[in-house]
């Protein structure tokens, strides 16, 4: 897989630190969306990597620890999640652009 990108911080006096770089075997990569904030860990999306290249759902600690919580195992599941998840009572939710019935994308639900 040749995505990647990187999560990271920036200090206020602008110190950057990068907590991970995407892209290695099923991890995900090519995250584009913002991250949000659930108690200390940052959940995001990426649209391509996990187990098929089609897209998951990661964690990240602020210390750099990433695992994958969702990856689509198909296209009719959902494909390319883009965009921030939000966080209602203990759920993340979101959406993929693309897959799904009538391949024009998906919502999904990751409990925490």
């Amino acid at each position: 897989m040749n995505a990647g990108g990187t999560a990271f911080k920036v200090t206020a006096a602008g110190k950057l630190t990068v907590l991970h770089s995407f892209g290695g075997l099923y991890d995900a990569a090519d995250p584009s969306a913002g991250l949000l904030d659930v108690n200390g860990t940052l959940y995001g999306t990426s649209a391509l990597g996990g187990s098929v290249g089609i897209g998951a759902v990661f964690s990240i600690t602020t210390s750099g620890a990433e695992s994958v919580l969702c990856s689509w195992p198909s296209g009719t599941d959902g494909e390319e999640p883009m965009a921030s998840v939000i966080d209602v009572s203990g759920t993340l939710y979101g959406t993929t652009q693309g897959g799904g019935s009538a391949s024009q994308g998906t919502v999904f639900a990751i409990p925490l």
